[in-house]
């Protein structure tokens, strides 16, 4: 069973998002989610804080941010509260559902335009295997540096496998997926 992640400290992009809590109506979420998302959306696009910075920067703060996102939402429970938003089934062979990977979902509505399919893909992959490793907002960039490429992450994630120093890893994982 998986750890639930520390409280999150949200920056400026995502504020107002510890207003929902399981407790939150799903039409309340959903406007929040509407809002943040719009938020990021402009700063991702460079309107303001990322002004200068190079162009990786600005990905590792979409990133970030989008993770953030999906990660609260998933403890908080308010997967339904997004349903209306997304296809019940994904449009491509090679989209994920919503249920599947919600990360998919999130940086589709924070990055409408930018992000290729194949690229939001591997991003919404690295997202998706660091949840599952319980990693916090502040040590993504950190622990999908030290893990690999992101073929490899697909790889470990399409095959269940997790890293040595979780406690699902198990030494049969490593030795079968060779």
């Amino acid at each position: 069973m998986m750890q639930p992640l520390p409280p999150a400290k949200f920056g400026r992009a995502l504020k107002g998002l510890e207003e929902v809590t399981s407790e939150t109506e799903a039409d309340d979420a959903l406007v929040i989610f509407r809002k943040i998302t719009s938020r990021v959306r402009t700063i991702h696009r460079g309107g303001h804080d990322t002004d200068g910075q190079p162009k990786r920067r600005r990905r590792d703060l979409l990133r970030c941010n989008a993770y953030q996102l999906g990660v609260h939402y998933l403890d908080c429970q308010q997967l339904v509260a997004l349903r209306p938003l997304f296809p019940g089934k994904p449009p491509r062979k090679d989209v994920p559902s919503l249920d599947a990977n919600l990360f998919h979902w999130v940086l589709v509505q924070v990055d409408l335009q930018n992000l290729t399919v194949a690229a939001r893909n591997v991003m919404a992959k690295q997202l998706l295997y660091a949840y599952r490793h319980s990693i916090p907002p502040y040590l993504l960039e950190g622990f999908l540096h030290q893990t690999g490429s992101p073929q490899e992450i697909s790889r470990k994630l399409d095959r269940s496998i997790y890293e040595p120093w979780h406690p699902c890893y198990h030494r049969s994982m490593k030795l079968s997926s060779y």
